[in-house]
């Protein structure tokens, strides 16, 4: 007999709850998806724009043919039913500051093609106002940054500040990724690119300001946000054989804040603090913490970027794989730098810096780390988009609790820019050297870059390629290559895909830093992951992810597999 407390009541009374609440989201997400279907969407007609001025083959008079159309046609489905007149030059205003910002060169067309709609036209001074703006619009700096979106630690720059996405002086480009090198284990990013809900809108290269934030002013943005999702993994602790699969929902409210977004000072505040409840009980629940902050100021021959990530996490890696425990281990991240740009003259600039990385154990068993890197490069520019350079890192590093410390030189020659039309990306070749006190001195091939190849105007391929020191989580030295390709597409402002492949080649040597037992392996480890992301309007947005990891080791404790299938749901207000 079923008892009203037995486990199988419990659970239908769980699952009855669950089918409620979903309801109620799936309902909630129908009405605003019909609501937004009428709304005014300034974000979606400037990436419409923005794709019509960068195609390649097109001449100057077929686009602002093709760019008055469409604004024209955003502009009258907008307005077409508003009786207000403060509503219509809102809108007005909007689509002509947003389209313009997207394609300066074609302001005028803008312009004229907002002014002269039907509901425009009847508004006394606005035919005036709203060509104004455009004009001004296409005067402003770029927007300074991409959405600072608390995201994780070691994840995909471009859900960050970095200074190579920040459009700068003329002369000065302050090269240097102000968020640290993310050299905690690279394959934990993938893990947590499919285990966190994902932040952010579908749009690539949204500056993460919509329109249902709260306007402070013209130059502060503040929006709540709630992520909710749920993913499955198959192999929870990344063991060789005796595998837990368990299934981990996550509830994550959040807070983001902006300003300065086309100012010559701006930066960007973001918190998310997420509730994780492991249904099967394979870890204990927690409670984690992901926050980001950047900040940057652009001069006429200085420019300075600064920023910070902290990441909280109880997911496994390959470091700690190789002990085979039934147990999730939690870890702290901590990135901090800053970087600045000096135009020397009109070809050259030096660009300098400083990053802080640490990670840390929460488990006496693993050692963390510490390091500081101190960047220098001096550029020379060989064309209008395109500079040549070289310089040297010097980077001290350390075990979390005590042991040697190490001492890492990278001498390096590269270039950044525009290579061709559509290839763009930065690369450095050179000397690696490491040095710890009482043993022999590492050396060897040193490599860092990434370069995106725009295939077309939906779509682009980004590599990114690295060969480092690193130190890990046993006290080893560890020789690290990583090669990551990834394919974007966004086939409507709403929509967007995501592919991509990593493959890591890890060389552990002794465990010279903690004197632990020598467990010296090489690993190869190869990921594949596919996503889908979707806003259904300004205020809802989903994403489904699928990731594979696979690692080879000469330890067999060390190897694993496994799969892990995540879905999604963020709401921003």
């Amino acid at each position: 007999m079923i008892t009203p407390s037995s486990p199988f009541s419990i659970w239908c009374s769980l699952a009855q709850k669950i089918l409620r609440a979903a309801s109620c989201v799936l309902a909630w997400t129908l009405v605003m998806s019909v609501h937004a279907a009428t709304a005014p969407d300034g974000r979606a007609l400037a990436e419409q724009v923005r794709e019509i001025a960068n195609e390649t083959g097109t001449s100057r008079a077929k686009k602002e043919k093709r760019i008055s159309n469409a604004v024209r046609v955003a502009t009258v489905a907008a307005t077409a039913y508003q009786t207000e007149s403060s509503k219509i030059s809102a809108v007005a205003l909007e689509f002509a500051e947003r389209a313009a910002a997207a394609a300066p060169k074609f302001s005028e067309t803008i312009g004229s093609a907002v002014a002269f709609t039907p509901a425009v036209t009847k508004i006394d001074g606005m035919t005036a106002r709203v060509r104004a703006t455009a004009a001004a619009a296409a005067k402003l700096p770029a927007p300074r940054y991409e959405a600072v979106a608390a995201a994780p630690a070691g994840a995909s720059r471009a859900r960050t500040l970095t200074p190579e996405t920040v459009a700068v002086a003329p002369h000065v480009n302050v090269e240097y990724a102000p968020v640290a090198q993310a050299r905690a284990p690279a394959i934990q990013e993938e893990v947590e690119r499919a285990a966190s809900p994902r932040v952010g809108s579908a749009r690539d290269g949204d500056t993460g300001l919509k329109a249902t934030d709260v306007v402070l002013s013209r130059r502060y943005r503040l929006h709540a946000t709630l992520d909710v999702g749920a993913r499955y993994d198959d192999n929870v602790y990344l063991n060789h054989g005796d595998e837990a699969d368990d299934v981990i929902a996550t509830v994550a409210p959040g807070i983001d804040f902006a300003w300065g977004e086309r100012a010559n000072a701006h930066g960007a505040l973001a918190y998310r603090h997420a509730f994780q409840h492991y249904l099967d009980d394979t870890s204990e629940n927690v409670n984690l913490g992901r926050g980001s902050a950047a900040f940057g100021f652009i001069g006429n021959r200085l420019s300075f970027q600064s920023s910070a990530a902290f990441q909280q996490s109880n997911q496994n890696n390959g470091d700690v794989a190789v002990l085979g425990e039934n147990a999730a281990f939690r870890r702290d991240q901590l990135n901090l730098g800053a970087a600045s740009a000096f135009s020397i003259s009109e070809k050259t600039s030096v660009n300098a810096g400083v990053e802080y990385d640490q990670v840390r154990y929460r488990s006496d068993t693993f050692s963390g780390s510490e390091a500081v890197s101190l960047p220098v490069r001096l550029f020379w520019k060989t064309s209008a988009k395109l500079e040549v350079g070289g310089g040297a890192t010097y980077r001290v590093e350390e075990p979390q609790r005590v042991g040697a410390k190490a001492k890492d030189w990278f001498y390096n020659l590269g270039a950044k820019g525009d290579f061709t039309e559509r290839l763009t990306g930065r690369f450095f070749v050179g000397y690696r050297t490491r040095e710890v006190e009482g043993f022999e001195r590492d050396d060897g091939l040193g490599l860092e870059g990434g370069f995106d190849y725009r295939a077309s105007a939906k779509s682009r391929l980004a590599l990114s390629l690295s060969r480092d020191f690193a130190l890990g989580a046993r006290g080893e030295s560890v020789t690290r290559s990583r090669y990551a390709l990834r394919w974007i597409s966004t086939p409507t402002p709403f929509l967007r895909f995501e592919v991509g492949s990593t493959y890591q080649a890890s060389d552990y040597g002794a465990s010279i830093f903690t004197g632990n037992p020598n467990l010296a392996r090489t690993d190869d480890f190869w990921s594949g992951d596919v996503s889908m992301a979707y806003s259904f309007n300004q205020w809802i947005s989903t994403s489904l992810d699928y990731l594979f990891r696979n690692n080879q080791s000469s330890i067999a404790t060390a190897e694993f597999s496994n799969n892990i299938l995540s879905w999604n749901w963020q709401l921003r207000y």
